[in-house]
């Protein structure tokens, strides 16, 4: 949780900086359950080299969120870094991550609606943990 909180306090501070930088408010959540933090657009160029530094601090803190929420098999937080996860993806370009943690949230998004757990070994097999 500590890192997920981590992740949120970053991506405040480039959503913070994007609304002083483009004079409004930073855009609000999204509608998605349980609400995720608004990505904040690539600033101009000189504050551009910035942006990239936090938002790969933000896939850093969150890829070890899931590390640590795989090993306990915490889904709901875990389909919630993914998602985060594949937008800061995006925002640095980088498709193949992108399309990774989006697969990721996707499928952990289909077993949370059908409501099964599944044993640990399947688990790690699945999410290649």
């Amino acid at each position: 949780e500590a890192l997920m909180i981590q992740a949120d306090v970053l991506l405040a501070l480039l959503a913070k900086r994007r609304s002083r930088t483009k004079g409004g408010p930073a855009t609000p959540a999204s509608g998605i359950e349980p609400p995720l933090p608004q990505l904040p657009a690539p600033a101009d160029d000189a504050g551009g080299k910035l942006h990239g530094e936090l938002l790969r601090e933000v896939a850093r803190v969150l890829g070890e969120a899931v590390e640590a929420f795989e090993a306990v098999e915490e889904l709901v937080p875990l389909r919630r870094c993914h998602y985060i996860l594949a937008r800061v993806y995006h925002e640095l370009s980088e498709q193949v991550s992108r399309n990774r943690h989006a697969s990721r949230f996707r499928r952990l998004s289909e077993r949370l609606a059908n409501g099964g757990r599944r044993p640990a070994a399947a688990f790690a097999a699945a999410f290649g943990a």
